[in-house]
C-alpha cells in the first residue's frame, strides 16, 4: 500500500510541475514577442502621424506664403509696368516693403531686381540703380521657377507692354527655409523638380501652386532591426520582468501542488483509516461466525 501511494504521488508531482512549467515559459515567450511586434508597429503608426501631420502643417505654410508672395509680386509688376517713362521710381517700388502681407504667412525677400530691355547694363533694386560690368540679354533669360537651394527660390519673368513687347526682365529670389525646415531638417525634406519618374511611391510628399518641384519626405520609419538596438535596454528590462513573473508562478506554482498533495495524502490517509477500520470489522465478524459454529459443534457434541 505504502510503495503504490507513493508511486502515485510522485507521478502526480511529475505531471503537474511539468505543466505548469510549460504552461509558464510559454506565456512568458508569448508576452515577450508580443510586447516586441507590438511596440515596433505602435513606433511606424507614430511615426507615420506625427510625420504625416507636420508634413500637412508645413504644406499649408507654404501654400499660404508662396500665394501671398506672388499676390506682391503681380502688385509689383504692375507698379513697375507704370513706370516705365519714370526711372526713377523704379528703386522705389522695389524697395517696397510687403507690409500688407505680413499679417499671414510671407517667405523671406532676398533679393528684387528689374532691368529694361533698352538698357539692359542698369541693373534697379532696392539698393538703387547699379550699372553692371558686362551687358545682360533681357529677354533672352529662362523664365520660371529655379531652386538654388537651401529652400531658397528665384523667378524671373519678362514683363511686357500693352503691345505685347518686351520691356524689360523682372527677377525675384525669397526664400521658404523658415516655413519647409520649421518641422524637418533638409536632409529630411527633398526639393525635386515635379516629374512622375523622380517621385518615389510610398513616401510623403506635397506640391504647392505655382512651384513646379514636389516636396519629398525622406525620412522613414525604423527597420525592425534598428529597433531592437536602438530600444535593446526596454526590451531587455521586459525579458527580465518576464522572468520574475516566470519566478513568482513557479513558486506559487510549487506552493499550490504543495496544497494538492498534501490534500491527496490527507484523502489517502483518511480512506486508508477507513479501510483499516472495515478489514478490523470484516475480521471481527468472521471470527464471531467461527466462535459460534464451534460452540454449536462442541453443543451437539454433549447432547450426543
Amino acid at each position: 500500500m505504502q510503495l503504490g501511494e507513493g508511486w502515485l504521488l510522485i507521478r502526480l508531482k511529475g505531471r503537474w510541475a511539468t505543466r505548469v512549467n510549460l504552461f509558464m515559459i510559454c506565456g512568458i515567450l508569448v508576452l515577450w514577442i508580443g510586447y516586441i511586434v507590438g511596440s515596433y508597429s505602435q513606433i511606424r503608426e507614430d511615426f507615420k502621424s506625427k510625420n504625416s501631420g507636420l508634413l500637412t502643417e508645413t504644406q499649408d505654410e507654404v501654400h499660404e506664403a508662396v500665394d501671398q508672395f506672388y499676390q506682391f509680386l503681380g502688385l509689383t509688376e504692375a507698379r513697375v509696368s507704370a513706370s516705365v517713362n519714370a526711372r526713377d521710381n523704379f528703386v522705389l517700388i522695389l524697395s517696397w516693403s510687403a507690409e500688407h502681407f505680413l499679417r499671414k504667412k510671407f517667405p523671406k525677400i532676398i533679393a528684387l531686381s528689374f532691368v529694361l530691355t533698352s538698357d539692359p547694363t542698369t541693373e534697379y533694386s532696392r539698393f538703387g540703380a547699379n550699372r553692371l560690368k558686362s551687358q545682360i540679354k533681357t529677354g533672352t533669360h529662362k523664365e520660371g521657377v529655379a531652386h538654388l537651394g537651401e529652400g531658397i527660390f528665384e523667378i524671373t519673368k519678362t514683363l511686357y507692354d500693352k503691345s505685347s513687347k518686351a520691356f524689360g526682365t523682372l527677377q525675384s529670389t525669397f526664400s521658404l527655409s523658415s516655413f519647409l525646415f520649421k518641422n524637418f531638417t533638409e536632409s529630411d525634406l527633398r526639393i525635386i523638380p515635379l516629374q512622375e519618374d523622380t517621385l518615389e511611391k510610398g513616401k510623403l510628399s506635397f506640391t504647392v501652386k505655382n512651384l513646379p518641384y514636389a516636396f519629398v519626405l525622406n525620412s522613414a520609419p525604423p527597420s525592425f532591426w534598428q529597433f531592437l538596438f536602438d530600444f535593446k535596454f526596454q526590451i531587455l528590462l521586459a525579458f527580465l520582468y518576464g522572468l520574475s513573473l516566470a519566478f513568482l508562478g513557479h513558486t506559487f506554482g510549487k506552493w499550490l501542488n504543495k496544497r494538492r498533495l498534501a490534500a491527496y495524502r490527507a484523502e489517502v490517509s483518511q480512506l486508508k483509516e477507513e479501510g483499516n477500520a472495515l478489514l478490523m470489522v470484516l475480521i471481527s465478524v468472521i471470527y464471531s461466525n467461527r466462535v459460534n459454529i464451534n460452540a454449536m459443534q462442541i453443543g451437539k457434541a454433549v447432547a450426543l
